[in-house]
């Protein structure tokens, strides 16, 4: 499993369902260039083309002329799939998600690369059974931490 880190609002509540699981979103980034290519896409689908393996446009089928261009490739990118565009003043905080699919929080936001170190490394620490992305991910980014100070970071 992929993981990375984004960057966030301070107070960023990362949207769940009614179940209380996080929905996955995509990089906010990604958005624009997607609906873009998209909307190409369903352009030239109305000219009667479509892109082929190799990056041609060519002729639709006969089986293909009448049908939406979503029957081809699917629907176009919502906005709500995807993660806000903040200015980088707004983005202060760091989280820690899974990039398998869209994108989950698998860590709350610390405003610096130290303590979601420390965060990580306390749960190793404490023996709390994370998931193999978790304790990967921990591996990879976090010094010795002392639980201690750990503790008092998430008082602050």
């Amino acid at each position: 499993m992929g993981r990375e880190v984004r960057r966030v609002k301070k107070d960023w509540q990362h949207p769940k369902d009614r179940d209380g699981r996080y929905l996955p979103l995509y990089d906010g980034a990604e958005f624009s260039e997607r609906a873009a290519r998209w909307d190409e896409g369903a352009q030239k689908w109305a000219e009667g083309l479509r892109l082929d393996p190799q990056g041609n446009w060519i002729s639709l089928t006969e089986d293909q002329r009448g049908k939406p261009y979503s029957s081809w490739d699917g629907e176009r990118p919502d906005p709500k799939d995807y993660m806000p565009l903040w200015s980088d003043n707004e983005r202060t905080y760091l989280m820690m998600y899974e990039n398998t699919s869209e994108g989950t929080p698998i860590s709350p936001a610390f405003a610096t690369a130290e303590e979601l170190a420390c965060w990580f490394d306390q749960r190793r620490k404490a023996g709390v059974r994370l998931r193999q992305a978790d304790m990967h991910g921990a591996d990879m980014l976090f010094s010795e931490c002392d639980i201690e100070e750990v503790k008092e970071l998430k008082a602050a």
